[in-house]
């Protein structure tokens, strides 16, 4: 199968890895509306055009990869209803029999979708992600490494879960609400938050040698032993 992956930021450099695992798919290149965005790496695939002058090729599907769940919304809206949207469930990823997905979900390696749970369209779960038994996500939502759906918890549309995020079992998470690093939710929220959790705060509790001293160096140099098979 050939495949189209619209968006080549990190997000999209990612899904291209994935594909490595994939013997039996191509990618024919990125849809860009930055030229450039591939400037630097070293892929065999390029960026054949941007969104708005792209024709959908026959025989193509269209893998969606920006992570923003509103600009993931209008990039539907802009490549028109014929372009044949593709999902991505990576090998390594555990999907129960009973949970169901919808169209164009990609699902990064090592994530977790439990028994009974729903997950939605365009929905993209990044690396070692969960949602849990009998849980719900919405549409065009985003969850980044790490984070967490419990068991029977829902997500609404449009929502964005940041990396190490946890939504508590049973927990209700309101349409187009965000999500920050290491937060809790704990009760349910109403569509349109942000949930923030509490920032680290520092503090000086040990003495830092200067690593780059002629002495410290030299201390290094003692302690470290040279294995014979190195010059």
């Amino acid at each position: 199968m050939k495949y189209i992956i619209v968006g080549a930021g990190g997000m999209g450099r990612e899904i291209y890895s994935y594909f490595l695992d994939q013997p039996d798919s191509q990618v024919v290149g990125f849809l860009s509306d930055d030229p450039n965005a591939l400037a630097g790496y070293n892929l065999p695939c390029k960026i054949i055009g941007d969104i708005d002058s792209h024709r959908v090729l026959d025989g193509c599907y269209y893998l969606l990869a920006i992570a923003d769940p509103p600009t993931r919304l209008s990039v539907v809206d802009r490549l028109g209803p014929q372009a044949t949207m593709a999902s991505l469930v990576h090998p390594s990823a555990y999907i129960a029999p009973t949970a169901k997905l919808g169209e164009g979900v990609v699902i990064a390696p090592y994530c977790f979708v439990g028994p009974d749970a729903v997950v939605g369209m365009h929905v993209f779960l990044n690396v070692r992600s969960t949602v849990g038994h009998d849980a719900s996500v919405g549409d065009y939502v985003t969850i980044s490494p790490h984070a967490v759906v419990g068991g029977a918890a829902s997500v609404g549309d449009g929502c964005f879960l940041a990396t190490g995020t946890i939504v508590n079992p049973g927990r209700q998470l309101g349409d187009s609400s965000r999500v920050s690093s290491g937060a809790v939710v704990d009760r349910n929220i109403v569509a349109g938050s942000l949930v923030a959790a509490e920032r680290a705060k520092s503090r000086v509790m040990f003495k830092v040698s200067n690593l780059n001293s002629s002495e410290s160096n030299k201390s290094r140099q003692r302690r470290v032993p040279i294995h014979p098979n190195l010059k």
